[in-house]
C-alpha cells in the first residue's frame, strides 16, 4: 500500500500533536483506512483509500461523532469501554459502517503530552485474512505503533494455516519468530512450570467458550538469556461474519518492572501493617506495665498516710518498697525513652575508636557492689588492643545491662565470665556468661521483643524493668552488630554480641606536601590495609581525631596556626595512643620538651626510612 493514494484529514492542530500524527500516517502504510478519535468521541483525523463514499462526505466526517459511523450500536461496546479507561490494550472487532460496508477494526490508544486518542485501523472483511492476518502487516503494525508489545497470530483453518510472532518477540523473549513457532507448544514451552498448568487451563476454557472473545493472562517465562520475565498477554478471538472462527490474536507486554514494583510495594505495605499491629500490641503492654507499679506505690503510701500505729521498722520497710518500685519504674521509662529515640533516629550515634577493655572494666566497677552482696566473682578476659567502632555511652549501657542481668540471675557464691576477642576480620565478639537460673523455654522467644516484655525476680528477689534486653538489641543493631544467646535452665546463660572492629588508622599532620607523601608511602609499606588520613593544620586535625580516632599520629613540629606542642595539649594524651613528632632540624631542647609530654618518638631531618620503619613497627600499633 502507498500513502500517496490516501487522503488525510485532521480536525486537530498537526503541529501540536506531531508524534500522534506521525504514528497515524505511518499506520497508513498497511491499513486501507483509519480514524483518530478523541476522548470525547470527536473524529480528530481520517485517512482512507476509497472506502468512504466521496471526498465531500469524508471531509464532513471531521465534524461527526464516531458513534454516528456505526449502523449497529452494539458493535461499538468494546470501543466505548476503551474510551473509558486509560490502561486499555489493543483489541480487534468487526463492525458495519454507515455505508453498509463491513470492516475488521483494530483499536489502540495513543497518547502525547496530556492528550489521548483512539487509533482505529479499518480493514474490509473481504481482505481481512490477506491484510490483517498476514505476517507482513502484523509485523509492520508492531513496528510502527505497538510500543514495547509484541504480537502473535494463529489461525485455525488448516487450508490457510498462519502461525506468526512479530519481530519484537525477540526483544522480550530472546527467541526469534521462527524459533518460537518451532517450539513444541509455542510460547507455552518457555512458560515457567509453576504457571504453565494455570495458563493452559485458562486457554482451554477460553477456546471452549464461544461467548468469551477476550482473555488476559499474566505469567512468567524463562527468556533465552536465562532471566525470568513477567508477561501480560491479551488474547482476542477473531470471527467471520458468519460467526465461524478465523483464529486468535495475542498482544504481549513485558511487565517485569511493573511486577517487581508491585511486589516491592506489597512488601512495604505488609511491613507497615506488621509495624502498625506491633505498635498496637506494644501500646497495650506498655500501658499495663506503666500502670502496674503505681498500684503498690499508692497502696504503701496510703498505709503510711493513714496508719498511725505503724512502727518505725514497718514505715522503713514500706518506704523501701516505694523507693524500689519508683527506681525500677524510672529505669523502665529511661530505657523506653532511649529505645524510642534510637528507633526514631533522634539519638545520634557518636561512634569513635573505643578500647573494649576500658569499657568492660568500667562496667564491672559500676556493679562491684551488686557482686559483693552475692559473693560473686567476675573474671574478665579481653584481648589486648581490641578496639571497636562504637558510641561509648551506648556500649557501656549494653555491657552494664548484660552484666546486671547476669548478677541478678546468678546464685550466691557463683561466678561470671566476660570474654572479648576478635570474631573475624571485621568484627569483635563480647560474651557475658553466668551459671545461674538460665531462661525457661517458654520465655526464650520473648527476650528481645517489645510485644512480650517479661520481668522476672532475681535469685535474691531483685526486680527489673523487663525492657533492658530490648534496648540492648536495638543499640547493637544500630552499630551493625548482632546479638544471640545460649541458655540451659538451672545451669546459666551466655549472651554474645558483635560490633565492628575499628580499623587501625594513622593521621599525618604537615603543611609540607613532600613530607606527607614520604610518611604516607612509609606507612603503606608497613601495613597496606592501614587507614590513613592527612591534613596541613592542627585545627582540622583536632576534628579528625574525633571523627577517625587514629591510633598513630605523625606531626610536624612547626605547624601553621598551631604548633605540634600546642596540638598535643589541646588533644589530650588520653586520645593519642602513639605520636611521632618530626623536626626540620635537630634541637635537643625541643626533643626534651616533647619527651616530657610523653611523645613516644621524635625524629629529625634528614629522614632515614629503614630506621623510622623499624621504630614504628616496634610500637605494635600498626
Amino acid at each position: 500500500m502507498s500513502q500517496k493514494s490516501k487522503r488525510f484529514y485532521f480536525s486537530i492542530n498537526e503541529s501540536e500533536y506531531k508524534s500522534i500524527v506521525k504514528i497515524f500516517k505511518a499506520s497508513a502504510l498497511f491499513a486501507p483506512a483509519g480514524l483518530l478519535i478523541s476522548d470525547y468521541g470527536v473524529i480528530a483525523g481520517i485517512f482512507d483509500e476509497g472506502l468512504f463514499p466521496n471526498e465531500e462526505r469524508i471531509s464532513n466526517l471531521a465534524d461527526m461523532n464516531f458513534f454516528d459511523l456505526f449502523i449497529v450500536p452494539e458493535q461499538t461496546k468494546n470501543i466505548i469501554s476503551l474510551l473509558k479507561t486509560n490502561n486499555a490494550s489493543s483489541f480487534i472487532a468487526e463492525c458495519t459502517l454507515f455505508n453498509e460496508k463491513s470492516f475488521t477494526v483494530t483499536v489502540r490508544r495513543v497518547s502525547e503530552a496530556d492528550a489521548s486518542f483512539l487509533l482505529l485501523l479499518l480493514f474490509p472483511v473481504i481482505s481481512a485474512r490477506t491484510e490483517i492476518l498476514s505476517p507482513e502487516s502484523i509485523d509492520l503494525f508492531s513496528e510502527h505503533f505497538a510500543g514495547a508489545n509484541f504480537f502473535w497470530v494463529q489461525t485455525v483453518d488448516p487450508a490457510n494455516k498462519i502461525e506468526f510472532y512479530s519481530s519484537r518477540a525477540k526483544e522480550i523473549t530472546g527467541y526469534s519468530s521462527d524459533e518460537l513457532c518451532k517450539m513444541p507448544h509455542k510460547m507455552f514451552h518457555i512458560v515457567q512450570d509453576d504457571d504453565r498448568a494455570r495458563i493452559m487451563k485458562n486457554w482451554t476454557d477460553f477456546a471452549n467458550n464461544s461467548r468469551q472473545d477476550c482473555i488476559i493472562n499474566e505469567y512468567r517465562i524463562a527468556a533465552k538469556d536465562g532471566s525470568v520475565k513477567w508477561l501480560r498477554e491479551t488474547v482476542v478471538s477473531k470471527y467471520h461474519l458468519d460467526k465461524s472462527l478465523i483464529g486468535y490474536f495475542g498482544f504481549v507486554s513485558d511487565i517485569t518492572k511493573e511486577k517487581h514494583l508491585a511486589d516491592s510495594l506489597q512488601q512495604q505495605i505488609d511491613e507497615l501493617i506488621a509495624q502498625s499491629n506491633s505498635k498496637d500490641r506494644f501500646i497495650n503492654i506498655l500501658s499495663h506495665d506503666l500502670r502496674s507499679p503505681f498500684t503498690s506505690i499508692l497502696g504503701f503510701s496510703e498505709i503510711l498516710l493513714n496508719e498511725n500505729s505503724l512502727t518505725e521498722s514497718e514505715k522503713l520497710e514500706y518506704l523501701k518498697y516505694i523507693h524500689e518500685a519508683s527506681e525500677n519504674q524510672l529505669q523502665f521509662v529511661n530505657y523506653l525513652l532511649d529505645w524510642s529515640r534510637l528507633r526514631m533516629g533522634t539519638i545520634r550515634l557518636e561512634a569513635s575508636r573505643i578500647r573494649v577493655q576500658d569499657v568492660i572494666y568500667n562496667a564491672v566497677s559500676a556493679l562491684t557492689g551488686n557482686a559483693i552482696r552475692k559473693n560473686i566473682e567476675i573474671s574478665v578476659t579481653v584481648a589486648e588492643n581490641l578496639f571497636v567502632k562504637a558510641d561509648e555511652r551506648l556500649l557501656s549501657q549494653v555491657i552494664v545491662n548484660l552484666l546486671g542481668n547476669a548478677l541478678k540471675f546468678s546464685f550466691e557464691n557463683s561466678s561470671i565470665e566476660i570474654l572479648a576477642d576478635r570474631y573475624n576480620e571485621r568484627q569483635a565478639e563480647i560474651v557475658v556468661r553466668d551459671y545461674g537460673t538460665g531462661i525457661s523455654p517458654g520465655d526464650r522467644d520473648k527476650i528481645f521483643t517489645v510485644e512480650k516484655i517479661i520481668s522476672k525476680e532475681g535469685t535474691k528477689g531483685e526486680r527489673g524493668s523487663g525492657f533492658g534486653l530490648t534496648l540492648v538489641k536495638e543499640i547493637i543493631q544500630k552499630h551493625h552488630g548482632e546479638i544471640w544467646f545460649y541458655t540451659e535452665e538451672g545451669k546459666g546463660s551466655e549472651f554474645h554480641f558483635t560490633l565492628p572492629i575499628h580499623n587501625e588508622a594513622a593521621l599525618i599532620i604537615s603543611d609540607n606536601d613532600d613530607d606527607r607523601e614520604f610518611f604516607l608511602s612509609l606507612l603503606r609499606q608497613i601495613n597496606p590495609a592501614l587507614d590513613t588520613y592527612q591534613t596541613d593544620n592542627g585545627f582540622d586535625a583536632l576534628e579528625m581525631l574525633t571523627n577517625y580516632s587514629p591510633n598513630f599520629i605523625i606531626l610536624r613540629h612547626q605547624l601553621p596556626l598551631m604548633d605540634a606542642f600546642r596540638f598535643i595539649e589541646q588533644a589530650g594524651r588520653q586520645i593519642i595512643p602513639f605520636s611521632c613528632v618530626y623536626l626540620d632540624e635537630y634541637n635537643a631542647e625541643t626533643e626534651a620538651m616533647y619527651l616530657s609530654e610523653g611523645v613516644e618518638m621524635i625524629i629529625s631531618k634528614p629522614f632515614h626510612a629503614d630506621h623510622i620503619k623499624e621504630r614504628i613497627t616496634h610500637s605494635g600499633l600498626i
